[in-house]
């Protein structure tokens, strides 16, 4: 960790969680800023909306308020590998071709809640998306690389829906 990550850290021992700078990340893919909303269905078929915070080809950050949560994570508590939530994601995303709807199975990694609302931000991972979804996502995020490449600006990597 760099050295203002781990005075933040030492400084702020006595709270249950830290925001870690990306540089600090170790990521197998490369996560885009975005800026939309995305709906989820959980295995009782209830629906909610969150904010899509980021997303990487193999899975997305979010924020929500504590009733999303409640329905994406309905047991609470700390989640388990084993039994972790399981719902279904979808979100608009804008392609060369236009905007095409990612439709895929997520399972919820972590919660993290902050002081101010919306109060949660959790962490899903997609699980084996069909050919379809997956040719959503190869296409968004060769759009989002070949924009960055041809550019040489980070900014390319920004997205917004």
């Amino acid at each position: 960790m760099n050295t203002t990550t781990s005075q933040r850290a030492a400084a702020g021992s006595n709270i249950a969680w830290q925001l870690v700078e990306r540089l600090d990340e170790h990521r197998g893919h490369p996560r885009l800023d975005m800026d939309c909303d995305v709906g989820f269905r959980n295995a009782s078929g209830q629906h909610c909306v969150a904010k899509l915070l980021n997303i990487s080809p193999d899975g997305m950050q979010i924020r929500c308020n504590v009733g999303t949560a409640q329905v994406l994570h309905p047991a609470g508590g700390k989640i388990c590998p084993q039994h972790a939530p399981i719902v279904q994601t979808e979100v608009a995303l804008v392609l060369p071709r236009g905007k095409s709807m990612l439709s895929i199975c997520a399972q919820l990694t972590y919660l993290t809640t902050l002081p101010e609302e919306p109060r949660c931000v959790m962490g899903l991972r997609f699980l084996e998306p069909r050919p379809t979804a997956q040719r959503v996502l190869d296409e968004f995020f060769a759009a989002r690389m070949a924009s960055f490449f041809d550019t040489g600006d980070k900014l390319a990597l920004s997205a917004t829906g």
